[in-house]
């Protein structure tokens, strides 16, 4: 430090640093101005920007209508089929409960009629016949068995007409839109 002020006195280090200080300011005015022109030159390219962005704007917003609208759209359909689907179901147990009740009409129909045909030959077969009256024990023996059987059939499906109405009947209160009950 002793050598640096016997070899620099005051005014020239003060002479010194105004130099380098006037370097230093023109240096800095020459970058800002370099600098500055880039700005505005960014600038301006920028200002015909806005005008384009517009341009996109209105066919993009445009288009985000179109496929909300559409979104929408699907969304209606999926709960039309959901609907549709949920009324296909309650129709096919309503049909299964009138199938079984149609089976059940057939096999009364059928038993009334074996009956009425056990009665027709317990009228003929009132004639003193020794063949004839084991025939006809016989024969009323398979005719009762058929009627077991068809009272079988009738109470098997009397008992699952019932699970199928009960079972419609209960979609019906669980699924969307109205539905003839059973």
């Amino acid at each position: 430090l002793q050598q640096c002020r016997e070899e620099n006195t005051l005014t020239s280090l003060h002479v010194d640093l105004n130099r380098f200080f006037k370097a230093l300011r023109e240096e800095l005015v020459g970058l800002i101005n370099k600098e500055y022109s880039d700005f505005i030159s960014l600038s301006s390219k920028l200002n015909g920007l806005d005008g384009v962005m517009d341009n996109f704007r209105t066919p993009l917003k445009h288009m985000y209508e179109q496929i909300r609208d559409f979104d929408l759209e699907i969304q209606h359909t999926l709960e039309e089929i959901e609907r549709k689907q949920t009324r296909r179901e309650q129709l096919r147990q309503q049909r299964a409960v009138l199938e079984a009740w149609i089976d059940i009409d057939e096999a009364t129909s059928k038993m009334e009629g074996l009956l009425a045909a056990a009665t027709e030959e317990q009228v003929l077969a009132s004639a003193p016949a020794t063949n004839r009256l084991l025939d006809s024990v016989l024969e009323e023996d398979m005719l009762l068995e058929r009627v077991s059987r068809e009272i079988t059939r009738v109470k098997v499906r009397l008992h699952a007409a019932s699970i199928l109405a009960a079972q419609a009947e209960s979609a019906e209160g669980v699924g969307v839109g109205g539905g003839v009950g059973v």
